[in-house]
């Protein structure tokens, strides 16, 4: 369909001016009193805020306006993705969701309108609720007449003729200031300096999509939306919505230090306590939407862990709400007992005896099931390595190619010291580190003196048998070893193992104990 119709007066855009604002700059400037009467030209409707609607029509405005393509395609900012027009693309190319858009937009800052004589493009974005210059409301009414400016109006400002403009004495607080400059670095390409506000530097050197979710996910926490769901930035009233925006402001200034403010604006818990150990009731939904999106939320994610695991804090984070918090390494410092129990194949009385016996570390939180024990991961880590190298006095008495008696009488004469045991820590059975017992072998060894000869040696066993009414034992034979008072010899036959290898003078015992005993016959002579 042909135009039949130009305007009088035509002129171009202004660098980072909105659609809505060109519109109402060619309406005053031909006399319109509504800027609907240039979109009736073109077929150009506002209302229905369908971008690719708005885009299909820029070449029917090229020819009503009489200016050049190149010089309007500006004006269109964003475009529809993924089909169902939920997200939009930005001029540089960034997808972000079409929730953090407030177009088209009747909203603006009237002082800037004023000074440079058109509306910016920056007031589409939601999440600035105040001007990164003047520090004033983001608004549809003139704060000095009252006026309202609708979307369909023939004059940039909707003000009585007359009106006294004067700058507001109110401003906004100087983290939202800075939070306001944030965002207009990142949407405008501006280059403020944001040094003395102290945010992230994930934010700061990042991109607009990550610092709007962090806005997102903050929003939700702050206005005590559902966090599980994530729809805390449509829910939110305008008044609510810039209310919040001051608070998450204050949150992200200084971070990480105010991450206990953060929680603080948690629901909560109910009244069933069926949130568990979670600091709040919807603490492991926050927990899991922060490590869903880990990549771009790092340093929320680091802030969180870093909390959680400080030394003053009394509460540890739970499964409960949030399966994937028990997965993978999340670097919790503390398990529930139960998966600790499971961990190490036993269960609640005899994880108990190990915390009480001090082979593991913990603390005792309160919950709605009453005071439960969460382990220290470290302490547990530690102790499931130790448990692999246990062993009971059998297997070690087999190890060692000695009696049962004779490894209790080592543990007796503190030769071999046992991990757990009846007389140490009330364990029902002993149970020795194969690795100390290795390691005592391997001095033994070393203290070793080498002989080629049987004449005039005995074995640690022979020696143990014929000197024994004297009071010789075993761990008598060991200690004066290890003091240094009898020397060890080693002389391995095919087929020893363990203490059987080591052998002694039996003239050094015949000087301890004198001569041994002879041995008892029966009667028929044997």
């Amino acid at each position: 369909m042909a135009v039949s119709k130009k305007l009088l007066f035509g002129t171009g855009p202004v660098a980072n001016e909105s659609l809505v604002s060109y519109l109402i700059r060619l309406a005053e400037l031909n006399l319109y009193t509504r800027m609907s009467w240039i979109g009736s030209l073109v077929g150009l409707g506002l209302a229905d805020g369908s971008v690719n609607k708005v885009r299909a029509n820029l070449g029917k405005l090229t020819e009503v306006v009489d200016v050049q393509e190149e010089q309007l395609t500006p004006l269109f900012h964003y475009s529809s993705r993924y089909g169902n027009h939920s997200h939009v693309s930005l001029p540089t190319g960034e997808i972000i969701s079409r929730d953090h858009l407030s177009w088209p937009a009747s909203r603006m800052c009237f002082y800037c309108a004023a000074e440079s004589g058109y509306i910016s493009r920056l007031w589409d974005l939601k999440c600035v609720t105040h001007c990164p210059i003047h520090g004033t409301c983001i608004t549809e009414v003139c704060p000095s007449c009252g006026e309202r400016a609708t979307l369909d109006r023939g004059s940039l400002l909707p003000c009585i003729p007359g009106c006294p403009l004067k700058l507001e004495e109110h401003k906004c607080g100087v983290e939202t200031f800075g939070l306001m400059r944030l965002l207009s670095n990142k949407f405008m390409g501006t280059n403020y300096s944001l040094l003395r506000y102290g945010f992230p530097k994930e934010l700061v050197n990042g991109d607009i999509s990550i610092v709007l979710q962090s806005l997102s996910l903050l929003l939700e926490v702050v206005s005590c939306t559902s966090i599980d769901e994530g729809k805390g930035i449509k829910e939110l009233q305008r008044d609510d919505f810039g209310r919040a925006i001051d608070e998450v402001s204050v949150l992200l200034s200084k971070w990480p230090k105010r991450m206990p403010h953060i929680l603080k604006f948690l629901p909560s818990e109910n009244e069933n306590q069926s949130s568990a150990i979670s600091p709040r009731q919807e603490f492991g939904f926050l927990y899991r939407r922060v490590r869903e999106n880990q990549q771009s939320l790092q340093f929320f994610f680091d802030a969180l862990v870093q909390h959680v695991n400080g030394p003053d804090n009394n509460k540890v984070i739970t499964k409960r709400g949030s399966p994937s918090m028990l997965e993978g390494d999340e670097r919790r410092l503390y398990v529930p007992a139960r998966s600790a129990g499971a961990f190490l194949g036993m269960g609640r009385a005899k994880l108990k005896h190990l915390y009480n016996w001090g082979h593991i570390q913990g603390k005792y939180v309160q919950t709605g099931y009453g005071k439960t024990l969460w382990v220290n991961r470290e302490s547990l880590e530690q102790y499931a390595e130790l448990q692999r190298h246990l062993v009971r006095p059998r297997e070690l008495a087999l190890s060692l190619n000695v009696s049962r008696q004779t490894v209790r009488s080592l543990r007796k004469a503190n030769v071999l010291p046992c991990v757990h045991g009846s007389e140490k820590d009330g364990w029902h059975v002993c149970c020795y580190d194969k690795r100390i017992v290795s390691e005592w072998l391997e001095t033994l060894k070393q203290k070793c003196v080498k002989t080629h000869t049987e004449s005039g040696f005995l074995s640690l066993k022979e020696a143990v048998f014929k000197f024994n009414k004297q009071g010789l034992s075993y761990g008598k034979l060991l200690t004066a070893i290890d003091e240094g008072v009898l020397t060890i010899y080693l002389r391995k036959k095919r087929g020893e193992f363990g203490l059987s290898v080591f052998r002694v003078r039996e003239t050094q015992l015949v000087k301890w104990y004198g001569p041994p005993e002879p041995e008892m016959h029966n009667h028929d002579g044997s």
